[in-house]
């Protein structure tokens, strides 16, 4: 009789303890799976207030590989390629456009990524900034008109070596097998904000800038072709004076600096970590620099912009 005693109230209690809660039981490696293949076309918010689109590289079975990030400034679209925690971006293309049908193809209509003009390859992560008139003659980013973009990556398994196709998410190309081709659209947006730049001090010789400390001032050239400042040379240290609206991002590594006997020559590591201000906007790296005669010096920099 006691023991059927305790087991009632076992019960009794267990119904009042449970009816209390909230149950949602999740598989965590189920949930895992669903945030990395379910990234279609997410719109993510940036700390400036403006946003970006982000989304998926898709594989032929729909899992995802990575993401394309695209963004855009009053005259500029940046597209970003990254890989995941199962796939790195061995090589990336990438067609940007007004119109699918203008993208290159061959005689079956399926793009022929190896005709696309932004590529890359060899990279953990890739990035392009590409001006509005090189999208299509006389484009204007004011007006917001969609735009195409056919983003491919050839992307390798980390765990099997196995490499395989990826496509921005989005529409397939009609009539064809859908593991042919997508291609995703971008409609641009207004207002201010701050876009993600990466700028190279000196000249530009055979596709590397050369910092040459002969000289006591040198260009500092961004990513999209534009100067954003000068760096000097003044008491063995190279020190950045950037132009107005111009300076470094929020990025961990923001200066990575390589030592030259010559042009072309051998790089040798010499500095990579976050520059060190005495107070903006003159920002310098500590040297002294005395060990060669040239430095290829690249930052991670940033646009910022009130203008709607």
């Amino acid at each position: 009789m006691k023991a059927k005693l305790l087991f009632g109230m076992f019960i009794i209690m267990s119904t009042i303890f449970w009816s209390c809660m909230d149950v949602d039981l999740v598989n965590p490696k189920e949930e895992t799976n669903s945030l990395e293949t379910n990234l279609i076309a997410s719109e993510t918010n940036l700390k400036s207030g403006s946003a970006e689109k982000q989304i998926s590289l898709q594989l032929k079975n729909e899992k995802s590989s990575g993401t394309v990030t695209i963004s855009n400034t009053s005259t500029t679209l940046t597209v970003k390629f990254k890989g995941n925690s199962t796939y790195d971006l061995e090589e990336v293309q990438l067609w940007v456009g007004t119109t699918p049908d203008a993208v290159p193809s061959n005689s079956q209509n399926i793009p022929t990524p190896g005709r696309f003009p932004y590529k890359s390859a060899g990279k953990t992560e890739y990035q392009f900034t590409i001006s509005q008139n090189e999208i299509t003659p006389g484009y204007d980013f004011e007006e917001g008109g969609n735009i195409y973009l056919f983003a491919h990556a050839s992307a390798v398994n980390k765990s099997t070596g196995t490499k395989e196709s990826a496509w921005s998410t989005g529409e397939y190309i009609s009539d064809k097998p859908n593991f042919a081709a997508s291609y995703s659209t971008y409609t641009p947006v207004g207002g201010g904000g701050c876009f993600p730049h990466v700028a190279f001090c000196g000249l530009l010789i055979e596709n590397t800038y050369y910092y040459d400390i002969n000289n006591e001032s040198e260009s500092i050239v961004a990513d999209n072709g534009q100067i954003i400042g000068t760096a000097s040379y003044i008491d063995q240290n190279i020190r950045f004076y950037f132009d107005q609206d111009w300076m470094f991002s929020d990025n961990t590594t923001l200066v990575v600096i390589k030592g030259y006997q010559k042009p072309g020559g051998k790089a040798f590591e010499v500095y990579s970590g976050k520059p060190l201000a005495p107070s903006p906007p003159m920002f310098y790296y500590y040297g002294p620099l005395t060990k060669y005669n040239y430095y290829s010096v690249e930052l991670n920099v940033q646009y910022c912009t009130t203008d709607n």
